[in-house]
């Protein structure tokens, strides 16, 4: 059984189930193999999603990786500890800015939510190796993957679908795979060719 917990640089607020597609994959193998405590875990974790829309980055950057990329592109840049990084989020008036990766994947950084984890990240929306999905898609599509593997269904099974809507996000039924198509396009891409994380 793999570990899914990742041990990103302690400044970081990533928050991963909302953000990075491979770790989504990841999160999902995991749940399946130990179906007790780690899918309540995943469950808590995406009842809290929220309801609002999200960037989810799909290429092969691991999360550590991604860190360490803008990790050390605040020190070439001088940019160290917390007082020079908020001047430097600050300097820009919406309050964030934005760097480039060696994938040419676009990045927003943020002020986090404390002290600690003072760099928020997310992929940067409408850009290179990234999609922009509703919370409730990704949720439907989470919970849809999870089960539709457990009793050896295809995911985009229209009564898998339905039935985790009901059971566990309380939201209406889908009327038809038709006019559903960016929950199957979400769903047929979590489900492709799963990608274990370099955990390093």
């Amino acid at each position: 059984m793999r570990n899914y917990n990742l041990k990103l640089p302690v400044i970081f607020q990533f928050n991963l189930l909302n953000h990075h597609l491979n770790y989504i994959k990841e999160r999902i193998n995991y749940s399946i193999e130990d179906e007790t405590e780690s899918f309540i875990t995943l469950k808590n974790e995406l009842l809290k999603v929220g309801n609002s829309q999200m960037d989810i980055y799909t290429g092969n950057l691991s999360p550590s990786s991604i860190c360490r990329e803008i990790l050390n592109e605040l020190h070439r840049l001088g940019i160290n500890g917390i007082v020079l990084y908020q001047d430097w989020i600050f300097s820009n008036p919406q309050a964030f800015q934005t760097l480039l990766l060696s994938d040419k994947s676009k990045w927003v950084l943020r002020i986090g939510e404390d002290e600690q984890k003072y760099v928020h990240i997310h992929p940067a929306r409408n850009s290179f190796l990234c999609i922009r999905v509703k919370a409730t898609t990704l949720k439907t599509a989470i919970f849809a993957s999870v089960f539709s593997r457990i009793k050896h269904q295809v995911p985009d099974n229209l009564s898998i679908i339905n039935s985790v809507r009901k059971e566990f996000l309380k939201e209406p039924p889908v009327k038809s795979i038709s006019t559903a198509r960016n929950l199957i396009k979400l769903i047929k891409l979590i489900n492709d060719k799963p990608l274990y994380l370099d955990l390093t």
